[in-house]
Parts: structure tokens; sequence; C-alpha cells
């Protein structure tokens, strides 16, 4: 008997980092930094030194939706439907593109946030270009059976996002 969930349309397996070789390497600069700001001080749920959007940051988190949603200059960044999902292609990679299928933490930013930190935590990612040569990080995050987040995003959006958060911008 087949004991494997099947709550998303997509298994593990069908790991879309599988046969992409990494593009670029990330500077050492810009590793600390991604590093530090989403995984060591991370604002998420789990984390040892998690970081509080207003106690820390002075944000109202409806505010700082709206602000980081203009950065990443789609119109629906946090959610896509299954069939959406499978539009993703390698070929036309200009603008950023995230789709989360499992949004445990209730709150699409929070959920944004936490995906950034888990596929740089734990390497689930590869550096590629966009067909304009910007820097560009593909992703995707599984949980114990499928995938929970794929998506492309812009190296300076990464950036972006941290100084609005932490409001150098």
């Amino acid at each position: 008997m087949n004991n494997q969930k099947n709550t998303y349309k997509y298994k593990k397996a069908e790991n879309i980092l599988n046969n992409i070789r990494d593009e670029y390497e990330l500077s050492s600069e810009e590793i600390t930094f991604l590093y530090n700001f989403y995984v060591i001080n991370a604002i998420y749920d789990n984390c040892y030194k998690r970081k509080d959007l207003k106690k820390d940051y002075g944000w109202e988190l409806k505010n700082l939706k709206s602000k980081i949603k203009i950065v990443l200059d789609v119109d629906d960044i946090y959610y896509k439907t299954s069939h959406e999902y499978s539009n993703f292609e390698l070929n036309n990679l200009n603008d950023n593109w995230i789709c989360i299928l499992n949004n445990d933490k209730g709150n699409s930013l929070l959920s944004l946030l936490a995906i950034i930190r888990h596929f740089l935590c734990h390497s689930c990612f590869r550096t590629i270009y966009s067909t304009k040569e910007e820097k560009m990080i593909l992703f995707q995050t599984n949980n114990k059976d499928n995938v929970t987040s794929r998506g492309v995003i812009k190296l300076d959006t990464l950036f972006e996002i941290a100084n609005i958060i932490s409001k150098k911008y």
C-alpha cells in the first residue's frame, strides 16, 4: 500500500532543481548578508533568535505586506493555484514568480519569509541568470512527501525585502 500523502499536486521527487547547475556563485558578502538576515535572525516562529516585525522592526504586518508586494512586482506573488503552478518554465524567467502550496503560517508574508529562510538554510536553491542576465534564485521547498513551494526570485529582490524590513530602504 502506498502511504505517501497526495495533499499537493506535485511530488517531491519531481524536483525542479535536480537537473540544473548553478550559473553563478554568490559572493561571501551576499551569502553572509542573506544568511544573517533570513536564517540567523529569521522572522519565523520556530527559530531560536526569532525577530518580531513590530517589536524589532516597528512594522504592522499589513503595511509591510503592501511594501513587499510592490518590490516583488507581481499581481499575486503569494498564492498560485495548482494549474498555474505547472506553468513554470525555465526558459523565460525575467520576473519574480513564487507559488506557495502550503501556507502553514496563516499569513502569506510570514509564509514567504519562512520559505526564503528554508531554501537558504537547507540549500534548496540554484543560482541562475534571467533572460535579461539578472541574478536570480530558483528554489523549491518540500515537506516529507510533497512540494510546498517553488519559484524564482531576483537576488536584488531578496536584498530589497531585507532592507525594507530593516528600514534601510
